[in-house]
């Protein structure tokens, strides 16, 4: 009896070594495909990986997750007995993306080696430029490279110029003329009237002591044309106007004034849409002269904000008082408000405000 109990013992362990030793394994032909060169607009390269299932298992290919969106993937769905085959195939689209290229696609499954990377590689031929790929905005017959002309950084006691390249994708000459400008930027074109087919330039001049504001600024101006497709066009003018603070002395720098927040983060928690959020940011001058205060703007119109005060002497202290309107808002919430004082070192700051809206 002992001895047919023993042979009982050793045939289950024999299975149970045999059942637990069952794998499955994953070999591709290759890891690596070379395009060589290939044209920007000739469409997309494609190319197939095949593999094997090398182990005793069935082989399942869980996923397969291409490096970016440039490049997508299909694979063999069904589970891969041993010793059949699959495959995995990419396609890359060069697209606007001239240069040399490499590419990785992870490929995850239940075999013994379950995360094998793919690499396609190659060299985009760059297309020939069209006159749309120079100038991609398009107001009418009107070709611009940007509908909007930022002037960055900019001095409030500076005056900037900038300009902008336009053309005339029309058979017919195009007079231009600006309207609604204010005193402080000037606009012209050169030359006036476009002929047909031809380049121009707009020249902006900024003057920020004019505009006599600080911090983002926006205006929009509009371009009258005899355009028939598309008579006005409009032109977005913006300046960051920042103080210059270059000609302080040392003896003003030590004196300078010193704005401090005790917190320059609220978060207000989790609350139901609809609830309206108050607060106040509580801040004091840290320096010797008078703090001015000059702005407080809001990232959106949902929030409010104001200062108590707009002068602070040495030591003073105020609030910045804000109005957070949750109204139409749900899931995280990230909101700033813009400070602008006359410290130099931290003249522009932000203040951020986060929580989370609830739906009601």
């Amino acid at each position: 009896m002992k001895t047919k109990y023993t042979l009982f013992l050793i045939v289950l362990f024999t299975v149970n070594a045999v059942t637990a030793q069952k794998n499955a394994i994953i070999k591709f032909d290759t890891t690596v495909h070379e395009f060589g060169q290939i044209r920007e607009d000739g469409g997309k390269a494609a190319t197939t990986f095949y593999f094997t299932n090398k182990g005793t298992d069935t082989l399942k290919i869980i996923f397969v997750k291409p490096g970016c969106g440039c490049t997508t993937a299909e694979w063999t769905k069904t589970p891969v007995l041993p010793g059949q085959r699959g495959f995995v195939k990419t396609e890359y689209d060069p697209m606007y993306r001239p240069g040399v290229f490499g590419k990785a696609i992870v490929v995850t499954s239940n075999a013994t080696n379950p995360s094998i990377t793919l690499v396609i590689k190659g060299n985009v031929i760059p297309r020939k430029k069209t006159i749309l790929d120079t100038f991609p905005v398009r107001s009418g017959n009107l070709l611009l490279k940007t509908n909007h002309l930022a002037f960055l950084d900019t001095k409030n006691n500076e005056v900037k110029t900038d300009t902008l390249e336009i053309y005339n994708n029309w058979s017919k000459p195009m007079s231009l003329i600006f309207k609604n400008v204010p005193d402080y930027i000037t606009c012209k074109a050169e030359p006036q009237t476009l002929q047909p087919l031809k380049k121009a330039m707009i020249i902006v001049i900024f003057n920020a002591a004019k505009k006599n504001d600080l911090g983002l600024v926006y205006d929009n101006i509009d371009i009258a044309t005899n355009d028939t497709t598309e008579t006005v066009k409009s032109l977005t003018v913006s300046a960051n106007i920042i103080q210059d603070f270059s000609k302080l002395t040392d003896r003003q720098k030590k004196r300078a004034p010193k704005i401090v927040f005790e917190k320059e983060t609220y978060d207000f928690g989790t609350i139901t849409e609809g609830d309206t959020v108050r607060f106040s940011f509580d801040f004091k001058n840290a320096g010797t002269d008078d703090l001015l205060i000059y702005k407080t703007k809001a990232s959106c119109g949902c929030t409010a904000s104001s200062s108590e005060k707009s002068t602070l002497k040495k030591d003073e202290s105020s609030k910045i008082n804000v109005q957070f309107n949750t109204s139409g808002k749900k899931g995280e919430q990230h909101k700033s408000i813009t400070v602008i004082s006359n410290d130099p070192e931290r003249s522009i700051l932000m203040l951020n405000i986060q929580g989370n809206v609830k739906p009601k």
